[in-house]
């Protein structure tokens, strides 16, 4: 989902009224994933895969480090070094 002019056109006829308020959010969170999952996607072909797996591991199955570093057959201390080496290439 794109946010395009029609979006944005929306989302200023809308500012102020309390209920529009609401979808004006929705459509601003609706952009901000879509930004991150973009990022993460662009993130994920740049990096080999050890690397991703350490963050997907780590940030979203909530995995311990021994947890990755025993999957993955790397050391902890790797695979905390390599989430927060992909952590920080999202947020670029």
């Amino acid at each position: 989902m794109a946010f395009g002019v029609l979006e944005i056109h929306w989302a200023t006829q809308l500012r102020g009224e309390p209920a529009r308020v609401e979808l004006t959010d929705y459509f601003a969170e609706a952009f901000n994933l879509e930004i991150l999952d973009e990022a993460k996607s662009r993130v994920q072909k740049r990096v080999n895969a050890t690397r991703w797996q350490s963050w997907d591991l780590l940030s979203n199955y909530a995995l311990s480090g021994k947890e990755v570093s025993v999957k993955l057959g790397i050391s902890v201390g790797v695979a905390y070094a390599n989430k927060n080496q992909v952590q920080n290439l999202i947020k670029e």
